[in-house]
């Protein structure tokens, strides 16, 4: 969700310079960089333009060379003064239920420029962005994630501050952590297992941490494994397969077109080129700079677009752009595995897994962890496995109790 608001108040101007002189800033000098007036001559009533807020934003972040110094600021502004926040803290029993009721403050109160809450899975963010013009796109200003938030209520709402914020579909949003299980697909044995926060960068560091682990401890190696869509970045597919692992896993792959224009499938790749051939037979090429240490961009000409025929197909950009992976040859390899009867056996023996899930959530009742923090975690889901693999020691080592009918006299 986004809203604008033109004006903010002098409160929010008074609370950012306290926390600017705290810090050892110049509260004149930077007033008199943005054109406001002295700070005696502000009232917290008093109504400003966002821009001149945002502008003192900015060079109270740059004089003091921290760009964090914003979001201390609006900690400050909601420590001493928002009131209508710190009664939804008190009347919030979990860091949840406050986030819910911030957000409707926020919808009703917040008066600086564009602000968007966003929930993508892997943690709750708030930006507060900065509009310039109506034609020009806003400049992130702040961003306060939840780590914020619970670093602020954690002893009041009583929250672990190393939990994830987790909302997922057809689940209630929560703070969380994950249970990572390595399984003997066979025989369904629990080889190794670790907790760890709820996110994928985590679940995917820990996969190669524990298939390493049970080769160095109990000299077993996978030929093939099996996993979720989670464990299908390439990065991870790269490492099985240099190891001689077979990933039977679904790739993460989000090239698909979702309004029916064409998807990186309808262009073909030439890898002694390096270029990609559009369905129209112009040439996507690359810089060969590499973003976020993963991706390689691929850009057709403006002037074969602009004459393109099946360019309302394709992009309403002026050119299109395709992304490649630095190991796109493995996801491709991976892909092509998705048919095979051993990919089909892997995902049915993968249900052992999620058995192994169900049944610690269901029958050992770890719904909700009892202690707090990252390592109290670990150990949980660490007794929990033990405790199930000794359920299964009993049942394939144990003998049943003798027939009575057969027991002699």
């Amino acid at each position: 969700m986004a809203k604008t608001f033109p004006y903010t108040r002098g409160f929010f101007i008074e609370n950012a310079l306290r926390s600017f002189v705290a810090e050892g800033g110049d509260a004149s000098a930077a007033l008199r960089a943005v054109g406001l007036p002295e700070r005696e001559e502000i009232d917290p009533g008093d109504v400003f333009s966002c821009e001149q807020y945002c502008e003192l934003l900015h060079v109270m972040t740059n004089l003091l060379g921290d760009p964090y110094f914003p979001a201390r600021a609006g900690q400050r502004s909601a420590r001493e003064g928002m009131t209508a926040i710190v009664e939804a803290r008190n009347g919030s029993k979990t860091i949840g239920e406050f986030l819910i009721r911030f957000q409707a403050i926020v919808r009703k109160s917040v008066t600086s420029g564009i602000y968007e809450l966003h929930n993508d899975g892997v943690r709750a963010e708030l930006s507060i962005n900065r509009k310039l013009a109506t034609k020009t796109p806003p400049t992130p200003i702040d961003t306060l994630n939840a780590a914020a938030f619970i670093t602020m209520f954690s002893d009041e709402l009583g929250t672990d501050p190393q939990a994830a914020w987790v909302a997922r579909k057809r689940q209630r949003a929560m703070f969380a952590y994950d249970a990572n299980y390595l399984i003997d697909n066979k025989v369904g044995v629990i080889m190794d297992a670790e907790g760890t926060c709820a996110n994928r960068k985590d679940e995917i560091a820990v996969a190669e941490t524990m298939v390493e682990r049970v080769e160095r401890r109990f000299g077993v190696k996978p030929n093939r494994l099996a996993g979720d869509t989670v464990y299908g970045a390439a990065r991870l597919l790269r490492w099985l397969m240099d190891r001689g692992i077979e990933p039977h896993v679904p790739v993460w792959d989000k090239s698909r077109q979702p309004d029916g224009k064409f998807s990186r499938a309808d262009f073909s790749f030439d890898k002694e080129r390096n270029v990609y051939t559009c369905p129209n037979g112009a040439e996507l090429t690359s810089t060969g700079n590499i973003d976020q240490g993963r991706i390689v961009y691929y850009r057709a000409s403006t002037k074969d677009c602009s004459v393109c025929p099946v360019k309302q197909r394709c992009t309403t950009a002026i050119n299109r752009k395709i992304t490649r992976d630095i190991d796109q040859e493995v996801r491709d390899h991976v892909q092509s595995l998705a048919n095979t009867p051993a990919f089909h056996h892997s995902s049915h023996e993968r249900k052992k897994v999620e058995m192994a899930f169900a049944h610690m959530k269901r029958i050992l009742k770890l719904d909700r962890l009892r202690l707090r923090g990252l390592e109290g975690a670990r150990d949980e889901v660490l007794l929990t496995a033990t405790a199930q693999n000794l359920r299964k020691l009993a049942k394939y080592v144990g003998h049943s109790p003798p027939n009575a009918s057969i027991c002699p006299a």
